[in-house]
Protein backbone atom coordinates (compact mmCIF):
# COMPACT_ATOMS: atom_id res chain seq x y z
CA UNK A 1 0.00 0.00 0.00
CA UNK A 2 1.55 3.25 -1.14
CA UNK A 3 1.15 6.19 1.25
CA UNK A 4 3.30 8.80 -0.48
CA UNK A 5 4.28 8.28 -4.11
CA UNK A 6 7.15 10.14 -5.75
CA UNK A 7 7.41 9.89 -9.54
CA UNK A 8 9.06 11.81 -12.36
CA UNK A 9 5.97 14.01 -12.48
CA UNK A 10 5.83 14.94 -8.80
CA UNK A 11 4.69 13.75 -5.38
CA UNK A 12 1.20 12.73 -4.30
CA UNK A 13 -0.38 11.61 -1.05
CA UNK A 14 -2.99 8.85 -0.68
CA UNK A 15 -6.14 9.66 1.30
CA UNK A 16 -7.71 6.54 2.85
CA UNK A 17 -11.14 6.06 4.42
CA UNK A 18 -11.48 3.11 6.82
CA UNK A 19 -14.84 1.63 7.87
CA UNK A 20 -15.81 -1.34 10.00
CA UNK A 21 -18.98 -3.44 10.07
CA UNK A 22 -18.50 -3.70 13.84
CA UNK A 23 -18.36 0.03 14.63
CA UNK A 24 -20.18 3.17 13.58
CA UNK A 25 -17.11 5.42 13.51
CA UNK A 26 -15.12 5.83 10.31
CA UNK A 27 -11.57 7.13 9.99
CA UNK A 28 -10.12 9.10 7.10
CA UNK A 29 -6.33 9.32 7.00
CA UNK A 30 -4.64 12.42 5.63
CA UNK A 31 -0.88 11.65 5.36
CA UNK A 32 0.72 15.05 5.63
CA UNK A 33 3.88 16.45 4.13
CA UNK A 34 5.07 19.47 6.09
CA UNK A 35 6.16 21.40 2.97
CA UNK A 36 4.18 21.31 -0.26
CA UNK A 37 2.38 23.27 -2.95
CA UNK A 38 -0.35 25.47 -1.50
CA UNK A 39 -2.89 23.56 -3.60
CA UNK A 40 -2.18 20.42 -1.54
CA UNK A 41 -3.25 22.06 1.71
CA UNK A 42 -6.27 23.66 0.02
CA UNK A 43 -7.37 20.24 -1.21
CA UNK A 44 -6.92 18.66 2.22
CA UNK A 45 -8.93 21.45 3.87
CA UNK A 46 -11.78 20.91 1.43
CA UNK A 47 -11.89 17.19 2.25
CA UNK A 48 -11.65 17.79 5.99
CA UNK A 49 -14.92 19.70 5.81
CA UNK A 50 -16.67 16.30 5.68
CA UNK A 51 -15.22 15.19 9.05
CA UNK A 52 -17.01 15.49 12.39
CA UNK A 53 -13.80 15.18 14.43
CA UNK A 54 -10.22 15.98 13.39
CA UNK A 55 -7.19 14.62 15.24
CA UNK A 56 -4.10 16.77 14.71
CA UNK A 57 -0.41 16.59 15.54
CA UNK A 58 2.04 19.14 16.89
CA UNK A 59 4.66 19.42 19.63
CA UNK A 60 5.75 22.95 20.54
CA UNK A 61 9.22 22.85 22.10
CA UNK A 62 12.55 24.56 21.46
CA UNK A 63 13.90 21.26 20.13
CA UNK A 64 10.92 20.87 17.83
CA UNK A 65 11.48 24.36 16.49
CA UNK A 66 15.07 23.48 15.61
CA UNK A 67 14.10 20.13 14.09
CA UNK A 68 11.65 21.82 11.74
CA UNK A 69 13.95 24.73 10.90
CA UNK A 70 14.91 23.05 7.63
CA UNK A 71 11.30 23.39 6.42
CA UNK A 72 11.08 27.06 7.29
CA UNK A 73 14.40 27.86 5.65
CA UNK A 74 13.88 26.31 2.26
CA UNK A 75 10.32 27.60 1.85
CA UNK A 76 11.95 31.04 1.77
CA UNK A 77 13.43 30.12 -1.62
CA UNK A 78 10.95 31.77 -4.05
CA UNK A 79 12.13 29.52 -6.90
CA UNK A 80 10.79 26.45 -5.08
CA UNK A 81 7.31 27.94 -4.65
CA UNK A 82 6.54 25.74 -1.62
CA UNK A 83 4.70 26.66 1.58
CA UNK A 84 4.60 25.31 5.13
CA UNK A 85 1.82 23.13 6.49
CA UNK A 86 1.30 25.79 9.16
CA UNK A 87 -0.31 27.96 6.46
CA UNK A 88 -3.23 25.49 6.47
CA UNK A 89 -5.66 26.82 9.07
CA UNK A 90 -8.38 24.55 10.49
CA UNK A 91 -10.10 27.40 12.32
CA UNK A 92 -12.93 27.84 9.82
CA UNK A 93 -13.97 24.17 9.87
CA UNK A 94 -17.06 23.10 11.80
CA UNK A 95 -15.39 19.90 13.03
CA UNK A 96 -14.38 19.19 16.61
CA UNK A 97 -10.61 19.67 16.36
CA UNK A 98 -8.57 17.79 18.96
CA UNK A 99 -4.84 17.72 19.60
CA UNK A 100 -3.82 14.04 19.53
CA UNK A 101 -0.06 14.39 19.94
CA UNK A 102 2.07 14.05 23.08
CA UNK A 103 2.27 16.97 25.48
CA UNK A 104 5.14 19.38 24.91
CA UNK A 105 6.49 18.93 28.47
CA UNK A 106 6.47 15.15 28.07
CA UNK A 107 8.36 15.41 24.78
CA UNK A 108 11.00 17.65 26.35
CA UNK A 109 11.50 15.16 29.20
CA UNK A 110 11.89 12.26 26.77
CA UNK A 111 14.35 14.22 24.64
CA UNK A 112 16.43 15.09 27.69
CA UNK A 113 17.00 11.36 28.30
CA UNK A 114 18.98 11.01 25.05
CA UNK A 115 22.79 10.92 25.08
CA UNK A 116 24.42 14.31 24.58
CA UNK A 117 25.59 13.55 21.02
CA UNK A 118 22.14 12.53 19.79
CA UNK A 119 20.33 15.24 21.70
CA UNK A 120 22.23 18.11 20.09
CA UNK A 121 23.47 16.85 16.71
CA UNK A 122 20.15 16.60 14.87
CA UNK A 123 18.86 20.05 15.98
CA UNK A 124 22.14 21.48 14.64
CA UNK A 125 22.08 19.55 11.34
CA UNK A 126 18.47 20.32 10.48
CA UNK A 127 18.90 24.10 10.03
CA UNK A 128 22.10 23.53 8.02
CA UNK A 129 20.23 21.15 5.71
CA UNK A 130 17.45 23.71 5.37
CA UNK A 131 19.89 26.45 4.40
CA UNK A 132 21.42 24.20 1.76
CA UNK A 133 18.00 23.56 0.22
CA UNK A 134 17.16 27.26 0.37
CA UNK A 135 20.05 28.17 -1.90
CA UNK A 136 20.64 24.98 -3.92
CA UNK A 137 17.52 22.83 -3.58
CA UNK A 138 15.11 21.88 -6.35
CA UNK A 139 11.53 20.58 -6.20
CA UNK A 140 12.72 17.29 -7.70
CA UNK A 141 15.49 16.84 -5.12
CA UNK A 142 13.05 17.44 -2.27
CA UNK A 143 10.30 15.29 -3.74
CA UNK A 144 12.35 12.19 -4.47
CA UNK A 145 13.03 11.69 -0.74
CA UNK A 146 9.33 11.54 0.12
CA UNK A 147 8.41 8.13 -1.32
CA UNK A 148 6.77 6.04 1.43
CA UNK A 149 4.77 2.82 1.51
CA UNK A 150 3.27 0.71 4.27
CA UNK A 151 6.30 -1.53 4.78
CA UNK A 152 9.56 -0.09 3.43
CA UNK A 153 11.41 2.77 5.08
CA UNK A 154 12.11 5.82 3.00
CA UNK A 155 15.55 7.40 3.02
CA UNK A 156 14.89 10.07 5.61
CA UNK A 157 17.74 11.30 7.76
CA UNK A 158 16.96 8.92 10.63
CA UNK A 159 16.61 5.74 8.55
CA UNK A 160 19.24 3.00 8.32
CA UNK A 161 21.39 4.51 11.05
CA UNK A 162 21.53 2.71 14.38
CA UNK A 163 23.00 5.78 16.06
CA UNK A 164 19.64 7.53 15.69
CA UNK A 165 17.39 4.63 16.66
CA UNK A 166 16.54 6.21 20.03
CA UNK A 167 15.64 9.48 18.34
CA UNK A 168 13.25 7.70 15.98
CA UNK A 169 11.59 5.94 18.92
CA UNK A 170 10.80 9.33 20.43
CA UNK A 171 9.95 11.27 17.28
CA UNK A 172 7.96 8.45 15.68
CA UNK A 173 7.21 5.28 17.70
CA UNK A 174 6.31 6.89 21.03
CA UNK A 175 4.05 9.44 19.38
CA UNK A 176 2.45 6.64 17.30
CA UNK A 177 1.52 4.81 20.51
CA UNK A 178 -0.05 7.96 21.92
CA UNK A 179 -2.06 8.57 18.75
CA UNK A 180 -3.33 4.98 18.70
CA UNK A 181 -4.51 5.40 22.28
CA UNK A 182 -6.51 8.47 21.22
CA UNK A 183 -7.95 6.54 18.27
CA UNK A 184 -9.07 3.75 20.62
CA UNK A 185 -10.80 6.31 22.83
CA UNK A 186 -12.75 7.62 19.84
CA UNK A 187 -13.72 4.12 18.78
CA UNK A 188 -15.31 3.57 22.18
CA UNK A 189 -16.93 7.00 22.35
CA UNK A 190 -18.53 6.58 18.93
CA UNK A 191 -20.23 3.24 19.64
CA UNK A 192 -23.68 4.83 19.68
CA UNK A 193 -22.94 7.77 17.41
CA UNK A 194 -21.95 7.62 13.77
CA UNK A 195 -18.98 9.95 13.28
CA UNK A 196 -16.39 10.61 10.63
CA UNK A 197 -12.95 11.12 12.19
CA UNK A 198 -10.11 12.66 10.21
CA UNK A 199 -6.49 12.01 11.19
CA UNK A 200 -4.12 14.78 10.07
CA UNK A 201 -0.62 13.55 10.93
CA UNK A 202 2.74 13.28 9.23
CA UNK A 203 2.85 10.55 6.59
CA UNK A 204 5.29 8.35 8.51
CA UNK A 205 2.86 8.05 11.41
CA UNK A 206 0.27 6.52 9.09
CA UNK A 207 1.99 3.13 8.98
CA UNK A 208 1.17 2.47 12.63
CA UNK A 209 -2.37 3.84 12.23
CA UNK A 210 -3.12 1.64 9.22
CA UNK A 211 -1.81 -1.49 10.94
CA UNK A 212 -3.88 -0.73 14.04
CA UNK A 213 -7.10 -0.07 12.13
CA UNK A 214 -6.67 -3.34 10.26
CA UNK A 215 -6.20 -5.17 13.55
CA UNK A 216 -9.51 -3.64 14.69
CA UNK A 217 -11.27 -5.10 11.60
CA UNK A 218 -11.34 -1.83 9.69
CA UNK A 219 -10.99 -1.96 5.91
CA UNK A 220 -10.29 0.63 3.24
CA UNK A 221 -13.62 1.60 1.66
CA UNK A 222 -12.41 4.60 -0.36
CA UNK A 223 -9.12 6.12 -1.44
CA UNK A 224 -7.89 8.97 -3.57
CA UNK A 225 -4.69 10.75 -4.51
CA UNK A 226 -3.88 14.38 -3.74
CA UNK A 227 -0.98 16.13 -5.46
CA UNK A 228 1.66 17.34 -3.00
CA UNK A 229 4.33 18.75 -5.29
CA UNK A 230 4.18 19.06 -9.06
CA UNK A 231 7.39 19.26 -11.08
Amino acid sequence: MQIIEATVFGVRSAIFRFDSIDRLSSFTLFPMIHVADKSFYDDVLERLADCDVILTEGVRTKTGTLLTASYRYFTKNPKLGLVLQSTMSLDDLDADIRHADVASNDFSKKWAELPFFQRFLIPVLAPIYGLYLRFFGTREAIGKRMNLDLHDHNNAILDDNEAFEKIEKIVLDWRDEHLIGIINDHMQQAEGDKRSIGIVFGARHMRAVIHHLREQNYKVTASDWVNVIRY
